[in-house]
């Protein structure tokens, strides 16, 4: 009879303890294809799918619900073999976020996620700031002989907006307010869906001006402004070929990409005196403290400048 009870005892704890699945969802791909539903971009969901299939493959092909904490760990330490931190970090974010979902939805009893913490990595962004000369002799390189005043106006708009290179591969000119109007500006698609209004510079405008003139008779409100031949939008991917062409006829040797003029942008504008609020707004920054990075990050002002002032006032002073 005692043990009946335990037994009874033991079913019950274990009902309690299976959560309620919400997910609806019918297996792995389904459930990974409702977390990313309207909240990523395309390339983005590629990128989060190969991470998925490359941790699953790592641990031996299970379904999530079979994949335990030991395997999440032991894929960490491949990849920090293989890879660098800033990409270890970026698989570990993805896959930790489709595992608090499944479990948040009921899918899976634990969240295993939370077993690993991110690698330790140094902050390299210095290194991808460009200066403003070699940022202006970058853009007075960019056109080539092809497709030139797109090119040019794509590189002046990625570094007088500090737009990201996907935003601005799905502009289209009906985003594009009118050329005309003393405050021109660009409704960008960002990340989350969230559309921000960005007022163009002249440099800007002009370069968008310039290249809605050689295609007037050919577009239309839904054409894409970066668009290529054929009509497509611009790859990201070629924005990068367009963008390392321009540097290499600039003289720079630095591995260049547009995300290079969004830093640029951010950093220059902060030393010319922009409020740090107008540069969160302009970049579509969630939240102050990534926009005040850039103010840390080539400091023009430490304790050692104040004790040289004061010393030199001292020496002076013994003379």
């Amino acid at each position: 009879m005692e043990n009946l009870s335990l037994s009874r005892v033991s079913t019950h704890m274990e009902t309690e303890l299976q959560p309620t699945d919400h997910s609806g969802a019918r297996d792995d791909a389904h459930l990974m294809a409702l977390w990313l539903q309207g909240q990523r971009s395309e390339h983005t969901r590629r990128a989060y799918r190969r991470d998925l299939d490359q941790f699953l493959d790592a641990a031996g092909g299970p379904r999530l619900q079979a994949v335990t904490a030991a395997d999440l760990q032991a894929w960490q330490a491949t990849l920090r073999q293989r890879c660098a931190p800033a990409t270890v970090n970026r698989k570990l974010a993805s896959i930790r976020s489709l595992l608090s979902f499944a479990h948040k939805t009921g899918y899976l009893l634990f969240n295993i996620g939370g077993v690993v913490n991110t690698v330790p990595q140094p902050n390299r962004l210095a290194e991808r700031i460009l200066s403003e000369r070699d940022t202006l002799n970058l853009l007075h390189a960019a056109g080539g002989q092809r497709q030139a005043l797109r090119n040019r106006a794509l590189l002046l708009t990625l570094y007088y907006t500090g737009a990201r290179i996907a935003e601005l591969c799905a502009l289209q000119w009906r985003d594009v307010a009118n050329l005309q109007d003393p405050t021109p500006a660009l409704a960008l698609q960002g990340k989350g869906g969230v559309t921000r209004y960005v007022a163009l510079s002249t440099p800007a405008t002009q370069s968008l001006a310039a290249l809605y003139r050689e295609r007037n008779r050919r577009i239309g409100p839904e054409d894409y402004v970066f668009g290529t031949v054929t009509g497509l939008p611009l790859r990201p991917q070629s924005a990068h070929v367009i963008l390392r062409a321009a540097a290499r006829r600039a003289g720079l040797r630095q591995p260049v990409s547009p995300h290079w003029l969004r830093h640029a942008h951010a950093t220059h504008a902060l030393e010319r005196g922009a409020p740090p609020h107008v540069v969160q707004a302009t970049l579509g920054h969630a939240s102050l403290t990534t926009t005040s990075r850039y103010v840390h990050v080539r400091p023009t002002q430490s304790s050692g400048h104040v004790l040289a002032a004061m010393q030199a006032v001292g020496d002076g002073g013994n003379e």
